[in-house]
């Protein structure tokens, strides 16, 4: 229900589940869940969409 009630703010900003996943809500209202990670001591990021 938090991820479907998540409405744009002023700014971009981000719901954490656990892990490094999160639900990031840009401020037009477009949400994508994303996940971020360490690879070869480098952090990373992958988008898995909407």
């Amino acid at each position: 229900m938090t991820v479907r009630n998540a409405k744009a703010k002023d700014r971009d900003y981000k719901l954490s589940d656990s892990e490094g996943l999160h639900l990031f809500i840009a401020k037009s209202g477009h949400k994508s869940w994303r996940f971020k990670y360490r690879f070869a001591g480098k952090e990373r990021r992958l988008v898995f969409g909407s």
